[in-house]
């Protein structure tokens, strides 16, 4: 919408951007689905991907129009500051798609299921099962996808799991990855090592973007982060030289590795 009147928006919409705007304040605009214009920039994101490394100009006039901060979400309308601000959700969309699937299946009184869309999850376990549990992979961020193997598994009863990576997307030009994972504090793909990082948590949306955030955010901050949260674990899975991986966990994460 090209446009800075007031949009009349979904009430799924208005959950989405409700959800990005926590994030958004929580990483301290790491996580940014104002971002697409630089995404597109960089050549990402569409059909026939071109991947280019842009012009630090270009890059400062792309990233005019990004930030959560030029949005205003008010019940359901949503008014833009400028309207060339373009939406990418795609980083939550999965997520909550989960959730929604997951709430019907529980309306319905179905007490045990599994729910997953582009490898985000949420998993249910009734009452009367509490020593059952669902086993969930979480594949080595390779860069060779037809070498990908099983990093660890996990054991999980009534929780979220979500995963992002910098291992599915990506172009190399000069020896040097890119991911398309973007830092949109800075305008370009993140280059903090940060191979992937997998969120457990109450809800698949929260976690999908936490995962986002905390790529974008780095090790350290990152983790301080999630140990800042109620009911959240990770792990961040970091590349070292000669591709080595290393991983890291929160405080309460090993307790899914039985």
């Amino acid at each position: 919408n090209q446009s800075t009147d007031p949009i009349i928006i979904s009430s799924q919409l208005a959950q989405m951007l409700k959800l990005s705007n926590e994030l958004y304040n929580l990483s301290a605009g790491a996580f940014d689905p104002t971002v697409k214009p630089l995404i597109d920039l960089w050549g990402f994101n569409n059909k026939n991907a071109y991947f280019i490394i842009p012009s630090e100009i270009n890059t400062i006039k792309a990233s005019e129009f990004v930030g959560m901060d030029k949005l205003l979400i008010e019940d359901l309308t949503l008014t833009k500051v400028d309207p060339r601000i373009i939406l990418d959700l795609s980083s939550i969309a999965k997520g909550h798609a989960v959730d929604k699937l997951s709430e019907k299946l529980t309306k319905l009184g179905i007490k045990e299921f599994m729910v997953e869309v582009g490898g985000e999850v949420l998993v249910a376990m009734p009452e009367s099962k509490k020593k059952s549990f669902w086993k969930l992979g979480i594949v080595t961020p390779d860069y060779n996808y037809s070498q990908q193997e099983l990093f660890l598994k996990l054991h999980l009863q009534n929780h979220a799991l979500a995963t992002s990576g910098d291992y599915r997307n990506y172009f190399v030009k000069n020896d040097s990855v890119y991911s398309h994972i973007f830092d949109p504090r800075v305008g370009s793909p993140i280059s903090n090592n940060v191979a992937s990082v997998s969120v457990i948590a109450s809800t698949c949306a929260f976690a999908d973007g936490l995962a986002t955030s905390i790529m974008v955010l780095g090790k350290d901050r990152g983790m301080a982060l999630v140990e800042a949260l109620d009911d959240v674990e990770a792990m961040i899975i970091q590349r070292q030289a000669n591709n080595k991986l290393v991983s890291y966990y929160s405080s309460n994460f090993k307790q899914f590795l039985r």
